[in-house]
């Protein structure tokens, strides 16, 4: 059974932001993957760092709301990200404030995961909201969108540090 509900994106004073331009861009990739192009040659400003980080600690926190930590690995296939998504993986979990999630707690920090069905989801509800911003048309916060996230995904990838 699906969880739809209306979900405001988290964001970020500036003292918070913690990815630098590179990594911002890796963390947009990491979303939106049929943009590669694009992401290269856009300007990484504090709006976009804040859209990327805000969309890294969702994908994180509705992860582990799905329960994973209760599934049986084995009947999933694990993804390990890039190793630069690695490194970003890592910093967010040495430099996120667990006020920042609903569901993870600073232990599963240490262990981050993310559904691909998650992935994707965001991916496809935040697309419109990236473009706008890259093309300096989107400023109003906060950023709201409609998420349906699985309760138990099948037969999905799980993005993980291994």
């Amino acid at each position: 059974m699906a969880d739809r509900k209306h979900f405001i994106l988290r964001t970020f004073q500036p003292t918070e932001l913690i990815f630098d331009e590179e990594e911002t861009k890796d963390i947009l990739k990491f979303f939106f993957a049929d943009d590669h192009s694009y992401i290269d040659d856009i300007g990484v400003d504090d709006r976009l760092k804040n859209l990327a980080q805000g969309l890294l600690v969702e994908a994180i926190d509705a992860s582990f709301a799905m329960g994973f930590v209760e599934i049986i690995y084995d009947t999933f296939y694990l993804k390990p990200p890039t190793s630069k998504m690695s490194k970003i993986f890592s910093k967010l979990a040495k430099m996120a404030a667990t006020h920042w999630f609903k569901h993870a707690n600073a232990t599963d920090l240490s262990n981050i995961k993310i559904y691909e069905s998650v992935r994707r989801t965001i991916a496809r509800n935040f697309r419109r909201h990236f473009k706008g911003v890259v093309e300096g048309l989107v400023f109003t916060k906060p950023v709201v969108a409609v998420l349906t996230y699985a309760k138990i995904p099948s037969e999905d990838f799980i993005w993980a540090t291994v």
